[in-house]
């Protein structure tokens, strides 16, 4: 986590400091700033609607969704579908 917080421009820094006071929530969206690559602004909006808390909680119909049998060997796992929309 360390090497994420490096990567951050300082302004970054001051924003989640201002905006946030809990650690762990801090560390969340410094992560997502390095693997998406927000600006400052986009970052303050993130806080602002609060996207940590409803992030991964998309809704899908993947397990009601029945494949021919054929198609089901080349396409990935229902769980590894649903842990990339839960951003794991």
């Amino acid at each position: 986590m360390k090497a994420q917080l490096s990567q951050l421009p300082w302004y970054h820094h001051i924003a989640l400091m201002q905006k946030l006071s809990d650690p762990d929530t801090r560390l969340w969206y410094a992560a997502a700033v390095v693997e998406h690559g927000w600006s400052r602004n986009v970052l303050v909006h993130q806080i602002e609607i609060r996207l940590h808390e409803c992030s991964g909680q998309a809704i899908s119909n993947f397990k009601a969704v029945l494949l021919p049998e054929e198609f089901k060997s080349s396409l990935p796992s229902i769980e590894l579908l649903e842990a990339e929309l839960r951003g794991g």
